[in-house]
């Protein structure tokens, strides 16, 4: 499972911090352990005093009494006349960013020292409307931002740059690029574990040092404040318009983000992406028109179905070696859903026999006995938890009133459905049997299949969702 090295420093020193007082004084409560995460504003400050004095960008707050923060090194100093980000103010002092020419140097000051010129802002490169755009219309036409180039990066070079990937981890690969005429580099860091998370750091041109600023982690854009926020976060490095940028996104989360990578190195959140529904399916796939559109209209009739009779039942005679049968939560179940534990992939399982009836499922004219079963595996403690797999087939019963998905014919019906589905209707149009499948209970069908001797085949496939790609906000 993932966590970064330094992390795992932080967590043990706040963990010490909680159990042996520092000496002198308690930590403020104002000084937790991310500074300013999920914030996006900054506020435009300028350093004063007299001419050419510096202000040393301490590394750790003064009044920090843990261990690790009081080892961090300080980054630099500012000068009076110099203009900062504000980014937070903790008991006197003040956490400031400070764009310099070759690289962005953060640290805590004496707040005394600066004075706000304007109001909150949230930095934002000029462009940003046209990358997210650019972004938006690519994922709409069903295709994947460009991945930037990246070649095997030597692990003494990671080594030299204090960049650990974890035990488990894929070996580690560095892209070249140019920003704004600077030749830079950056590498996503795996730390590895069960559960893979990828952290990009920007380097410069000749991998001899490393540009992102000591508040990386802090200000990454799926940082919350959480104590797991980097656990399953997945960031690569993509192009779009040109232009470097690293899209983010959190284990089993639809949303993900695009930073742009800027000359000096800085990772600055600019878009957000979402899947959205449609407020009309569309058709993207038909190979019977007539049958397409009349079920976007409605025009199809649903085949009578209700719940299982007391002598109809659900098994699974063939089962994979790895399913360990649980028990049942609810006893009056007991006859129509079966439950496994699942060792291979340390999930739950569930079979559900939903619905039950007569329906001419292959189209030969001849109605039978049928059922629609619906299968879950998720609640997985393995890797990131986010495993999940859904499934809704019809399945024959025997003459016994059995549903058995594993026998022969409904084997063969499940291997041929797709999978992601939660939900499955069974409807008429023009005097033949159409199964209507939806990746959601209850909502509309995302494609429709048609049976007949030859198997399950796929007639109709709508669009549910689109992406909606705009610049973040504050």
């Amino acid at each position: 499972m993932k966590h970064q090295a330094a992390w795992l420093v932080i967590a043990f020193s706040t963990l010490c911090a909680g159990l042996w007082p520092a000496a002198g004084h308690s930590v403020p409560q104002c000084l937790s352990t991310w500074i300013a995460p999920g914030q996006r504003t900054v506020t435009p400050a300028e350093v004063t005093g007299t001419s050419q004095e510096k202000l040393v960008l301490l590394g750790h707050h003064p009044k920090d009494g843990n261990n690790y923060g009081n080892s961090l090194p300080d980054n630099g100093y500012v000068l009076t006349g110099d203009k900062v980000d504000l980014v937070t103010t903790c008991e006197g002092y003040a956490y400031v960013r400070f764009h310099g020419a070759k690289r962005v140097s953060t640290g805590w000051v004496d707040a005394s020292r600066l004075q706000t010129t304007g109001p909150a802002y949230l930095p934002m490169p000029a462009h940003a409307a046209a990358l997210c755009h650019a972004a938006e219309e690519t994922l709409n036409r069903g295709e994947q931002l460009q991945h930037l180039g990246a070649t095997a990066m030597d692990p003494k070079v990671l080594e030299a740059l204090h960049l650990d990937p974890g035990w488990n981890a894929s070996p580690a690969q560095v892209a070249h690029m140019t920003v704004e005429g600077r030749s830079l580099a950056a590498t996503s860091i795996d730390s590895g574990g069960t559960c893979h998370s990828t952290t990009v750091y920007v380097l410069s041109g000749d991998l001899k040092s490393k540009l992102s600023p000591a508040d990386r982690d802090d200000r990454d854009v799926e940082n919350q404040g959480s104590d797991s926020w980097a656990f399953g976060v997945s960031e690569d490095l993509v192009n779009v318009l040109g232009q470097p940028m690293v899209m983010s996104s959190d284990v089993g989360s639809s949303t993900f983000h695009l930073s742009v990578i800027d000359k000096n190195g800085d990772i600055v959140p600019t878009c957000q992406g979402d899947l959205v529904d449609l407020q009309q399916r569309r058709i993207i796939a038909s190979h019977d028109d007539d049958v397409c559109h009349a079920m976007l209209a409605g025009q199809q009739t649903p085949v009578a179905l209700q719940s299982p009779t007391p002598g109809q039942s659900l098994s699974l005679k063939q089962q994979p070696d790895s399913f360990v049968a649980a028990a049942v939560h609810d006893s009056s179940h007991a006859a129509t859903q079966l439950r496994f534990h699942d060792n291979a992939r340390a999930a739950e399982v569930e079979y559900t026999l939903n619905a039950t009836g007569d329906a001419d499922l292959d189209n030969s004219g001849k109605p039978r006995q049928i059922g629609l079963v619906s299968f879950f595996e998720g609640d997985s403690s393995a890797g990131c938890g986010d495993y999940s797999d859904t499934q809704v087939v019809p399945v024959y019963l025997d003459e016994q009133g059995r549903a058995d998905p594993s026998n022969v014919a409904n084997q063969g019906l499940a291997s041929a459905l797709p999978h992601g589905m939660e939900d499955g209707r069974l409807v008429t149009y023009a005097g033949k049997t159409y199964l209507e499948l939806s990746p959601k209970l209850h909502g509309p069908s995302s494609s429709v299949w048609t049976i007949d001797a030859k198997g399950p085949s796929e007639v109709c496939s709508y669009q549910l969702k689109h992406y909606v790609v705009r610049p973040i906000s504050g």
